[in-house]
């Protein structure tokens, strides 16, 4: 996301030198402290290398650190020292002030980040880039930097609009420019590996082009194929270290005594969430033509994709509605993810990122998006115009107007409409 050269553009506005410590290799508080045999802490060594006490001094990847050790305690030492106190390495067992220096901390989750820490820290959300965002950066910053690196100049190598396309959308699916900039250095290395091998014609780079240099393009929907459109599976949108992304959630149910099983690495507000959601499906399962006694001699597993932990709480609504399309037996609407909370009584709670999570919607070729109605203005301040004109998104404010418009075939059965749901006008 570009937050590393946004510090170094801090540390170039201020006219200070930049120093950088990678905190993923903190393993002890004597790497911050430094030790009485040596060797200095990293705090000090870098000040020692740029030879300035007031630098810019980047933490990177913050939430790297290990919370149940030393090191945290160690670092905050640095960052927010006690009135009149001064930062002491046992190594040079001196007094620092520090009180000049700026530190910059980055990390892509913030919950992993130590409370200790996280209490001092002021805290700005970078988010993810839109296509035309990634289309500006590839062409103004991205591709001439990867052709000088490359040795090759513009007239040798042209990519045409149509082939920033085609790399943005099919060979690179992230909330960054990162993996991007790694697909143009391939394609640049190729050009270099065919003049090297004698071939010294222009290369134009075009979607029929890259097929023959990268192989052929993923398409947006590969990541759900064949995971959706059967009863029990629900498409939620969450956030990753890597963005916004999307996240299959199997809800399956079982003879057994009323249990619930949770598995996929589940966080506690997590699995916080899915208990209230089936609580609040026992509650409400006349209403949508459920047996109301199938929680007595019926398991119930819920499980969520994905090799990393699903922290926060912003899977509620997706949970539930997977429950429901598996106790009816009816798939929910292909093309359809959706993000929010539940609580007890059905109602939908806003949740965050939610720039991030429509953009992910996007890449995975989705063409509909249920949001919380108490999160519209965020739509409208963060995406506005950027919003995909293939998406439609709908603002709902109970779990009846979200099952009215992702399981029209089950309407609730009460003497009043299905209420809570509404959405954009089609553009």
């Amino acid at each position: 996301m570009g937050k590393t050269s946004l510090a170094w553009l801090v540390a170039a506005a201020l006219g200070r030198k930049h120093a950088w410590v990678a905190c993923g290799e903190l393993g002890r508080a004597a790497d911050v402290h430094g030790a009485r045999s040596g060797p200095p802490g990293r705090i000090v060594g870098e000040l020692r290398r740029v030879g300035a006490r007031n630098p810019v001094f980047l933490l990177d990847d913050i939430d790297h650190l290990d919370e149940a050790g030393d090191v945290a305690a160690a670092l905050r030492e640095a960052l927010a020292p006690r009135p009149g106190a001064a930062f002491r390495d046992h190594y040079v067992d001196l007094d620092l002030d520090l009180s000049e220096a700026l530190f910059v901390a980055t990390a892509n989750r913030l919950g992993p980040v130590p409370a200790v820490l996280r209490d001092d820290m002021t805290v700005v959300e970078v988010p993810g880039y839109t296509e035309a965002e990634k289309h500006a950066v590839a062409t103004g910053h991205l591709l001439p930097l990867q052709l000088a690196q490359h040795g090759l100049t513009a007239d040798q190598v042209r990519v045409s609009e149509e082939g920033v396309d085609a790399l943005v959308r099919g060979y690179t699916r992230e909330a960054g420019v990162w993996g991007l900039a790694n697909v143009l250095g391939r394609v640049c290395a190729r050009v270099v590996r065919r003049r090297a091998e004698g071939d010294d014609a222009a290369v134009e780079v075009t979607p029929q082009a890259l097929a023959g240099m990268l192989g052929a393009p993923e398409p947006p929907e590969a990541k759900l194929a064949g995971r959706t459109g059967r009863p029990g599976v629900a498409v939620g949108l969450c956030r990753s270290a890597a963005g916004g992304d999307v996240l299959v959630v199997e809800a399956s149910r079982m003879p057994g005594s009323g249990g619930l099983a949770l598995t996929g690495r589940l966080g506690e507000a997590m699995q916080e969430s899915a208990r209230v959601a089936l609580s609040w499906l026992r509650a409400h399962a006349e209403r949508y033509g459920i047996d109301p006694g199938f929680p007595r001699d019926t398991d119930v597993h819920l499980h969520l994709s994905g090799e990393v932990s699903k922290e926060g709480a912003s899977a509620g609504v997706t949970m539930a509605a997977a429950l429901v399309s598996a106790c009816t037996g009816r798939p929910l609407h292909a093309g359809l993810a959706m993000t929010g909370e539940i609580t007890l009584s059905g109602d939908v709670l806003p949740v965050g990122s939610i720039r991030d999570k429509v953009l992910a919607a996007h890449r995975c070729g989705l063409t509909r998006v249920l949001l919380p109605e108490r999160n519209r203005q965020d739509v409208d301040e963060k995406l506005g115009a950027d919003l995909p004109h293939t998406l439609e998104v709908h603002y709902v404010a109970t779990m009846d107007g979200l099952l009215d418009l992702a399981l029209p075939s089950v309407p609730c059965r009460t003497r009043s409409p299905c209420r809570g749901g509404s959405r954009t006008p089609r553009r």
